[in-house]
């Protein structure tokens, strides 16, 4: 038989196959990596808990020409795909006008809604008296993230028909996205597959008269994303006013909005009545914003905190070339000061510890006194006519300052660059780290004379317009919180302190350090920790100055309890043997999350992967891993918290931005590998070059991040089934190539979750 004339066989193999409508976007309807984030509902303005009357739903009337026009809105809502829709489909969705005309009659009956929340507060309580007591505990603190999702289900339940999602899964998959939306943090982002791939499009009636399942999905996507953008988001803004607190910086805080202006009203009145804030007329403030020396347009706003509210000044600069060069010079005159130190500046606080504790063991170790105090509105408090003193006396007026441009030569991460740094050539400037001097004959920027110099800093001292609503007001005392000079001259205004009030306790003996407004004396001396703690406690009324309530020490008082433990830039010190241990009290009863800012979610696994690699966040430094007076025990449990931390953070990386349904198990264990492998280099590379006293190996460090994993995802086991498996085994293998009586003690020491870690979520 011919080849030609044979008949090929058709088969399905043969046959090519289309893919699913759920392949590809463009066929399911939607992006599923489009982000939209949580910023809209933040820092609302003072609306009185009304609907705002721009907004569609009050603007538009509530008929049948209404419900057409609101749909004409939500069909241009951007899902991340354009698929156009016939002008004659639009006329099939009777049914969907039905449905936004029920909504619009129900909003307009209901709103606002302070009425449903007042009854919604009630429900929760008990009974009357119970209410009014909690009524009076809440009155000035945030409201419970519970009760405003609660709240913003109860509205949803009153207001949106059920028939617009379709059916009660899609209900439940709606209200549970408001819930997750309630509970995130500041500027966290959203994909929209999160919310919309959970979503059944077969369950919507009012969608049966559309057939391809792709135009489907992106009208239901357009309605569901318009629901949560122009209500939900609005019911948020205007309900409450939602902010930051100080406390842990990423966690959405909520506050009814007359409570909150009643808390900024009583903020700002005690600013102008401490003669802080200074009313000014729109003439004045004009005067003053046309001048060289304006530094910028100031807008007030408050942030809570324990203690109260604290102002924060957001700036917009002008002059900011002059402003940078300002910025220069006082930071090289600021870094003379001994005493002044970076709370971030780990090196430097390791050597002065070592050093301490070298002269604590000469002196047979005799008792040591701690004394650790807090200066008491530091920004706020400084006065502006000492501040232009200090200025006088550090910045020469017929001086001229040249400003020179160094040359650098560094290697970061075996890739050699070039770094070029600004400095005063009058003035010592500290050097980029692991960099080398190219060029010693280094090229001149600029000069200026001290006589200018000084000039615009103290006309623009005196310059700061705030802006808080309609009204404007002078700053007459303190600096800005937002500034761009703000820190290095609150630095320099308490350098003058130390200088002139604090030098007697400035010796080879003793320990004085300042971290921007915090210090800690160390001594050997009771009488002169007695005289510090008494000089600090009158307070330095000639600059303003005095210590609030949170003092810590071991100084033996009569009306003041004793303390074995001081804490100091996140760190615990043991009064008894100079241990050094990290802090992590401000993790107690709070979400993880909330310590990160989950912005990039469209490549949820790089975003992991980068954070894993990010080990200097974990206090992991010759500080804590010396063991010089740190013993084996306190190094290793040091390395262990630091491990569960991370641990912790991968977990809630991994719960906030993947999806739990999809989750790549084996790409889960590779980051599981490549943070041990990171946190143990990390840890040998810090004792190798900068600890005096180390017994600490790479796979003991290994193990115990492994351990700490290990720990935190077995409370979750349903998430990292594989994960666990794998890390089991590696437990298994790194056990056999470490000694066994370090063993029998890392494994006594990583046995359960420590209680610092416990009520961390």
């Amino acid at each position: 038989m011919d080849e030609v004339d044979r008949q090929v066989r058709k088969t399905r193999r043969s046959q090519k196959k289309i893919k699913p409508n759920t392949s590809t976007d463009n066929r399911v309807g939607y992006k599923a990596t489009k982000v939209f984030s949580n910023q809209r509902v933040l820092y609302g303005l003072a609306t009185h808990e009304h609907w705002p009357s721009g907004h569609m739903l009050m603007k538009v009337p509530a008929t049948q020409e209404g419900a057409s026009v609101v749909l004409d809105h939500i069909l241009l809502k951007d899902v991340g795909v354009n698929v156009s829709v016939p002008r004659r489909m639009k006329d099939n969705f009777s049914d969907l006008k039905i449905l936004l005309l029920k909504l619009m009659k129900r909003h307009r009956r209901l709103s606002p809604y302070s009425y449903i929340f007042t009854h919604h507060l009630k429900r929760q309580s008990k009974n009357k008296t119970e209410h009014q007591q909690q009524q009076a505990m809440r009155i000035m603190q945030p409201l419970d993230q519970r009760l405003v999702s609660g709240f913003v289900t109860e509205v949803l339940r009153k207001v949106v028909p059920l028939g617009l999602l379709g059916c009660n899964h899609n209900a439940r998959v709606f209200k549970r996205f408001c819930r997750k939306l309630v509970n995130s943090g500041k500027f966290q982002n959203f994909r929209l597959g999160s919310l919309v791939s959970d979503l059944k499009i077969t369950h919507v009636p009012w969608l049966n008269s559309v057939t391809e399942s792709a135009l489907k999905m992106n009208i239901f996507a357009k309605v569901v994303v318009w629901l949560l953008e122009e209500f939900v988001f609005v019911l948020l803004k205007t309900q409450f006013y939602i902010t930051e607190g100080l406390q842990q910086r990423n966690k959405l805080l909520f506050y009814r909005q007359r409570v909150q202006q009643k808390i900024n009203d009583r903020a700002l009145l005690e600013l102008i009545r401490s003669k802080k804030l200074q009313p000014v007329d729109k003439e004045k403030a004009a005067a003053l914003a046309k001048t060289d020396t304006f530094p910028g347009k100031g807008v007030l706003r408050f942030v809570p905190k324990k203690t109260g509210p604290r102002p924060i000044i957001r700036i917009r600069p002008n002059n900011s070339r002059t402003i940078e060069i300002a910025l220069t010079f006082l930071t090289q005159v600021a870094a003379l000061n001994p005493v002044s130190i970076k709370p971030t500046a780990s090196d430097m606080l390791h050597k002065m510890w070592c050093t301490l504790f070298d002269r604590w063991n000469q002196n047979d170790r005799h008792k040591i006194y701690f004394v650790r105090t807090d200066i008491l509105d530091a920004y706020g408090s400084m006065r502006h006519e000492k501040l232009c003193d200090i200025l006088k006396r550090n910045i020469s007026a017929g001086q001229t300052y040249t400003l020179k441009c160094f040359k650098f030569f560094t290697l970061k991460k075996e890739k050699s660059r070039y770094i070029y740094k600004q400095a005063f050539d009058h003035l010592p400037s500290a050097m980029p780290k692991n960099s080398i001097l190219i060029d010693k004959e280094s090229t001149t920027v600029c000069q200026i004379v001290g006589r200018d110099l000084l000039s615009f800093l103290c006309e623009m001292l005196q310059s700061y317009i705030v802006h808080r609503g309609n009204r404007q007001f002078l700053m007459t005392c303190g600096q800005p919180q937002g500034a761009r000079l703000s820190s290095v001259l609150c630095d320099l205004y308490y350098s003058d302190v130390d200088r002139t009030q604090l030098r007697e306790f400035q010796n080879d003996n003793d320990l004085l350090i300042r971290a921007v407004d915090d210090y800690l004396y160390v001594t050997t001396n009771l009488d002169r920790a007695v005289c510090f703690l008494e000089k600090m406690e009158k307070g330095f009324p000639e600059y303003g100055c005095y210590v609030n309530t949170k003092t810590l020490t071991n100084v033996p008082r009569e009306c003041q309890p004793f303390c074995t433990e001081v804490t100091y830039c996140g760190y615990v010190m043991d009064t008894e043997l100079l241990h050094i241990t990290q802090d992590y009290a401000r993790y107690k009863n709070q979400d993880i999350a909330h310590s990160m800012r989950l912005t990039e979610v469209k490549q949820p696994g790089k975003f992991l992967q980068k954070r894993m690699r990010l080990v200097s966040s974990l206090k992991l430094n010759a500080l804590t891993l010396d063991e010089l007076y740190n013993s084996r025990e306190i190094v290793l449990s040091n390395i262990f918290h630091a491990a569960l931390l991370q641990a912790f953070r991968f977990h809630s990386i991994v719960k906030n931005t993947f999806n739990r349904k999809n989750l790549n198990q084996r790409f889960l264990i590779q980051i599981v590998y490549e943070s041990a492998g990171k946190i143990g280099d990390h840890v040998l590379r810090i004792t190798n070059n900068y600890c005096r006293v180390s017994t600490v190996d790479f796979s003991t460090v290994c193990w115990i991040v492994y351990r700490a994993f290990y720990l935190r995802m077995s409370i979750v086991c349903s998430y990292y089934p594989d994960v666990l498996k794998a890390t089991d085994w590696m437990l298994q293998c790194l056990s056999q190539r470490i000694k066994a009586e370090h063993y029998d003690e890392i494994r006594k020491l990583t046995l359960n979750m420590p209680d610092a870690f416990r009520t961390v979520k």
